[in-house]
């Protein structure tokens, strides 16, 4: 019981301090009576609200350093700010826009040196607005498009510069001509091949035609040979006193037929005999 009784005497004590420190500030007349109880309930339900304010802006101005930097808000962020900042909530809708057509710019790039070029051409416009604007704003959206090409930065390594394109197209040109030119050698000495195989057949052509001409000629010489022999015998059977001397002219002629080198030289002989 009497822990009970100091502690509603301390809270009353309490109280009242409260009361006499309003009177003191001015927040309430000096004559004034209010119920210490009610008052001390609004004092901390007042305490209460400004904490929660205190929170408020503060949270705000973490996620306006958040937005300055270029870095993306959570969705529980965006909540926030749709609640407690619908202008900003919606300035920011904008600048996430901007910035991920900005990103976006950049993945089409084909090389590095159109990204380049996409980078000058921002600065160029954040310059122009510049002149129209604030510095804070200004070095925010320096800020986002520095996260943007962050974000996309590895993107970005991997697309080529436009030198190292022409050098590579540069290679692709020699080798495709070296490659034609090893199928125009080819070609060529494939045609040599088929010359020189023709050549060769024509050749071997030839020489069975001359071996067969040979035969043909070898066989018409024995056939002639045979045939002055056979003159011989009836010359010598017919005449066999001048065989039996073979001095006399008749039987000289037909020898020397027989020995004529020529078909000519035979006729002549052939004629005198």
């Amino acid at each position: 019981m009497d822990i009970m009784r100091n502690r509603h005497q301390y809270l009353k004590s309490l109280k009242l301090e409260q009361y006499w420190d309003m009177k003191k500030s001015g927040t309430i007349g000096i004559t004034e009576k209010v119920d210490v109880n009610g008052l001390a309930a609004k004092k901390i339900s007042t305490d209460s609200s400004g904490d929660n304010e205190r929170a408020i802006q503060k949270k705000l101005a973490k996620i306006k350093a958040k937005i300055s930097a270029g870095a993306r808000l959570t969705g529980a962020e965006k909540a926030f700010l749709r609640k407690h900042a619908p202008k900003l909530y919606l300035e920011y809708l904008k600048m996430e826009r901007d910035q991920a057509a900005y990103e976006e710019r950049l993945k089409r790039c084909r090389t590095r040196d159109d990204v380049e070029r996409v980078k000058v051409e921002k600065l160029r416009e954040i310059a122009a607005a510049s002149k129209d604007q604030e510095v804070e704003e200004t070095l925010g959206q320096l800020s986002r498009m520095y996260a943007a090409e962050k974000n996309v930065s590895s993107e970005i390594r991997r697309k080529p510069w436009q030198s190292e394109i022409d050098q590579k197209k540069a290679r692709e040109a020699r080798r495709k001509a070296e490659r034609k030119k090893r199928v125009e050698e080819k070609k060529e000495l494939e045609k040599r091949i088929r010359e020189e195989i023709r050549r060769r057949e024509r050749a071997q052509e030839l020489h069975q035609e001359m071996e067969e001409e040979e035969e043909e000629d070898l066989e018409i010489w024995l056939e002639q040979e045979r045939m002055l022999e056979q003159q011989i015998v009836e010359v010598v059977e017919e005449f066999p006193q001048e065989a039996e001397a073979p001095t006399t002219k008749a039987f000289a002629a037909y020898r020397a037929i027989a020995e004529a080198p020529t078909e000519a030289e035979k006729e002549k002989y052939s004629r005198k005999a």
